[in-house]
């Protein structure tokens, strides 16, 4: 990056500034990127890239600086918030995008801390512990959800914490450890906005509706 005493500047940086940025005005669960955030003191780019290339580099995890058509040449923007991957591997495209890391990271640290209070406990015979364990759980989940950062209508669509016999053995409980399982529905990420700009003849508002399925 290119700042204003001509000198160049790692990438690395000027990221971390928007994130950080972005994390504290909106937070933790959008990605740092945007034109919302103009990068502070940056002037240009070392390597200009325009939309063409931008559109083969960003399928493959690359994000690009740059400037933007309709806005000032000097602006510079971090125009992409994906990470590397293996787009055969279906795990990993769960991961393809820089905040769902962000976020999963914070869903892990948000119950290692809150467990931390069940450890040296007793197991009951009576799933005493594993209803704490799940209320636990779901208290932590249920904020992150309210905060915006887990998708679904409501709460059982955002997020499960299992915890009972199904996955604790005698053997696991015999040897001091209590097995959770928790599913989590990270929001996702909204990279592009595809127009489909239809022209309508005067009067035919609702018929072409209803001819592509969108009427009522």
């Amino acid at each position: 990056i290119k700042n204003s005493s001509g000198q160049f500047i790692p990438e690395s940086p000027y990221v971390t500034g928007v994130a950080l940025r972005r994390y504290r005005a909106e937070g933790y669960q959008f990605p740092p990127a945007g034109v919302k955030y103009q990068l502070a003191d940056a002037v240009g780019v070392q390597i200009e890239v325009n939309s063409a290339q931008q559109n083969l580099l960003n399928p493959a995890g690359c994000n690009v600086s740059r400037s933007l058509p309709g806005y000032p040449t000097t602006a510079v923007f971090i125009w992409g918030g994906r990470t590397r991957i293996n787009p055969d591997d279906a795990q990993q495209r769960l991961y393809q995008f820089v905040n769902t890391r962000v976020i999963m990271n914070v869903v892990y640290g948000s119950l290692r801390n809150a467990f931390d209070s069940q450890i040296f406990s007793v197991i009951d015979g009576f799933g005493v512990v594993y209803n704490q364990i799940v209320s636990v759980g779901n208290s932590v989940l249920s904020q992150l959800y309210t905060n915006g950062a887990l998708f679904g209508r409501k709460p059982s669509d955002a997020f499960q914490v299992i915890c009972d016999e199904r996955i604790n053995t005698a053997e696991s409980l015999e040897n001091g450890i209590v097995n959770v399982k928790v599913f989590v529905t990270p929001v996702p990420t909204l990279e592009r906005i595809q127009i489909d700009l239809i022209r309508v003849a005067i009067g035919q508002m609702n018929r072409e509706l209803e001819s592509q399925g969108l009427g009522g």
